[in-house]
């Protein structure tokens, strides 16, 4: 599980999101430096996220498998006049040396760490995570 540690203001097109605060790394799989995902063995994976962005702002995002062309999910807010938290779950077969990330699909915002002491969220607002479900 990783989050971001700041807002993504202008995140374009393809532009990796890169969650850098790393939660939970068993395995090291992830990489907080590109923001990628790699499978060390053939199987089922599960990837989830979740995305929030402030009143009058919008994100588009994909999961990414390999190429930034190829979406293998999808999450998006359009500007409304509140805050907005979006979530999504991905399965997908990954052969071992596959990756897997987010691309912005146009000019998106993604809020970080607001560190509020009073709601305790910190960093969560927007994370993602991946794992392995069952190997080949």
């Amino acid at each position: 599980m990783a989050a971001l540690s700041a807002d993504l203001v202008h995140c374009t097109i393809q532009q990796p999101v890169i969650f850098d605060a790393v939660k939970v790394n068993q395995g090291g799989l992830y990489n907080p430096v590109h923001g990628v995902f790699r499978a060390n063995v053939n199987g089922t994976y599960i990837f989830t996220a979740t995305l929030s962005v402030s009143p009058n702002n919008n994100f588009h995002v994909a999961f990414v498998k390999n190429t930034a062309d190829n979406e293998i999910g999808y999450l998006y807010a359009d500007n409304l006049n509140i805050w907005i938290e979006r979530s999504t779950t991905v399965m997908t077969h990954l052969a071992v040396g596959d990756e897997v990330w987010m691309v912005c699909l146009g000019d998106s915002r993604l809020e970080g760490n607001y560190n509020h002491s009073w709601e305790g969220a910190g960093d969560y607002h927007s994370h993602i995570t991946g794992f392995l479900l069952s190997a080949d």
